[in-house]
C-alpha cells in the first residue's frame, strides 16, 4: 500500500501501519514491532549525491554502512544501523532534486533490519513536470522552485532568472508550472509572469486560462498579472465578478479571525477579487451590482475594498459610508478590520467625536499588536481637537505597554505635541 509523503514523495507499507502527523513536520508511521519517522528537509542541492555528502557531513554518522541506493531516477542515498540504549535504529538518507528525506526506522528486534531496508528501497519521488524542468539547466534553477512552492520571494528569484540570462528557461518552466495542482504554486507562477514582464502571446494565453481558476487568489493574480502585462482592464472583470460571487464558508467571529502563529488575519477569497476590482476605476462598471451585494460583507476588508471600487465608479459618499460606519461599531469584525475601516471614516470626512470612542474602546480592549497600533495610527490621524483626553489615555496606556507599542504611543505623543514645539 502506497503512503504519500511530503512533496510528491511515496512509500510502500503494509496496511498495519498507521499514521500521524506532527506539529514539528514528522510524519511517523508505526506497527507493534516498528516505528518509521519521515521528514523532508528542502532547499538542498540539485545534485543529489551532492545532497547526500553534504547532509551525513553534518549528521556525521558514526553507524555501520549497510545500504546504499545507486543514482537511480534523481534519487541517491544511504542508510546506517546503529544501537541506542533504546533499541535499534536504522538510518536513511535520500536525495532528489532540491530535497532530502530522512526515514528514522526504530525497532527493538535486529531482525526488523530486513523488513526496514525492504521498505527503504520503496521510497520514491514523484516531482512535478516542472520540477524537473529546473533542474535541466546550469545553473538549475533552484531559487525559482522554492519561491513557487512557498509562494513567497517571486521578485528575488526572478531577478536571479534575469541576472543569470535564464529568461527563455524560466518561461517554459513558468508555463508549465502554471498548471500545477497547487493553487500556490499557480498563484506564484503567475507573479511570476508579470514580474518576469513577458508578454508573448503563450504567457497570456496561460494567464487567460488561469481567470477561470477555482480558486479566486489565483484568478485575483492571473487578473493583475494580465493588467501589468497591458491587457485591458474590461477583459478581467467578468471572472473577478464571478470570483466576488462564489459562496464561501463564514469567517470566524471576532478575534478569532487573527490566526496562525504570525497572527495574520483571515479573509474571504472573495477579497482578493474585490481588491482588483477597486484597483481598476471605471472599468469595474459592470462590477457594480456585485459590489453593491457586498457593501456589508462579514470581511471588513472586503467592506473597504468595495467602498473604494463604488467611489470610483462615482457612487455618492451617502451611500458608501454607512456600511463602513455599521463595520466599525459591528463586534463580529476583529478590531484589526475596524480601525482599518475607522482610517478609512477619517480620510473620507467623518467627524473626529464618532470615530474616537471606538477607537480608545478597541486600544483599551485588544491584546493584537497590530490593531493596537493601527489604533494608535488613527489616534494620531484624528490630530488636535481632542489632543488632552488622547495625550492622558496614552500616558495612562504606556505605563504597562510592550516596547513596539510603546515605540507607537511615543510616536503619537510626539505628534500631537507637534503644534506647541513649532511655537516655541
Amino acid at each position: 500500500m502506497q503512503q504519500q509523503l511530503h512533496d510528491e514523495w511515496t512509500l510502500d507499507l503494509a496496511p498495519v501501519f498507521s499514521r500521524v502527523e506532527r506539529e514539528d513536520g514528522f510524519i511517523v508511521f508505526s506497527k507493534p514491532d516498528l516505528e518509521i519517522w519521515a521528514v523532508v528537509y528542502c532547499e538542498q542541492p540539485f545534485d543529489s549525491e551532492a545532497a547526500v555528502r553534504s547532509y551525513l557531513a553534518w549528521r556525521n554518522p558514526d553507524e555501520s554502512d549497510v545500504s546504499f541506493r545507486p543514482n537511480s531516477e534523481g534519487i541517491s542515498g544511504r542508510a546506517f544501523l546503529t544501537s541506542t540504549t533504546e533499541g535499534e535504529r536504522f538510518l536513511a538518507v535520500a536525495a532528489s532534486l532540491g530535497r532530502i528525506i530522512e526515514l528514522d526506522f526504530r525497532f527493538q528486534d535486529k531482525s526488523a533490519v530486513e523488513t526496514a531496508v525492504s521498505i527503504w528501497h520503496t521510497l520514491q519521488h514523484s516531482p512535478p513536470a516542472w520540477v524537473k524542468q529546473c533542474s535541466h539547466v546550469e545553473p538549475p534553477l533552484s531559487g525559482l522552485r522554492e519561491a513557487l512552492e512557498r509562494g513567497t520571494n517571486i521578485e528575488a528569484a526572478i531577478d536571479d532568472v534575469l541576472d543569470r540570462e535564464q529568461t527563455a528557461t524560466a518561461t517554459a518552466v513558468l508555463l508549465e508550472s502554471v498548471r500545477c495542482e497547487s493553487a500556490t504554486v499557480r498563484q506564484a507562477s503567475c507573479d511570476a509572469f508579470a514580474i518576469l514582464d513577458d508578454a508573448t502571446e503563450e504567457v497570456t494565453d496561460a494567464l487567460r486560462e488561469r481567470l477561470k481558476d477555482d480558486v479566486i487568489q489565483v484568478r485575483a493574480s492571473a487578473a493583475e498579472a494580465l493588467l501589468d502585462l497591458g491587457a485591458p482592464a474590461e477583459s478581467v472583470v467578468p471572472s473577478l465578478i464571478e470570483g466576488l460571487q462564489k459562496r464561501e464558508a463564514p469567517l470566524p467571529i471576532g478575534e478569532d479571525r487573527i490566526q496562525g502563529v504570525c497572527g495574520y488575519l483571515c479573509v474571504p477569497d472573495r477579497y482578493h477579487a474585490a481588491r482588483i476590482l477597486s484597483a481598476v476605476g471605471e472599468a469595474a462598471r459592470p462590477a457594480r451590482d456585485a459590489l453593491l451585494e457586498h457593501q456589508l460583507d462579514e470581511s471588513g476588508d472586503v467592506r473597504l475594498q468595495v467602498a473604494e471600487a463604488l467611489l470610483n465608479l462615482g457612487e455618492p459618499l451617502e451611500n458608501v459610508l454607512p456600511p463602513l460606519r455599521d463595520g466599525l461599531h459591528n463586534p463580529d469584525l476583529s478590531h484589526r478590520e475596524r480601525m482599518r475601516i475607522a482610517q478609512s471614516l477619517l480620510e473620507h470626512g467623518e467627524s473626529h467625536n464618532d470615530v474616537l470612542p471606538t477607537v480608545i474602546e478597541v486600544l483599551g480592549k485588544t491584546t493584537d499588536d497590530s490593531a493596537r497600533v493601527e489604533a494608535l495610527e488613527v489616534l494620531g490621524q484624528i490630530g488636535h481637537s481632542n489632543r488632552e483626553l488622547i495625550e492622558a489615555f496614552l500616558i495612562e496606556l504606556s505605563s504597562d505597554a510592550d516596547e513596539e507599542t510603546g515605540h507607537s504611543i511615543q510616536n503619537t505623543l510626539k505628534h500631537l505635541r507637534e503644534p506647541d514645539q513649532e511655537r516655541s
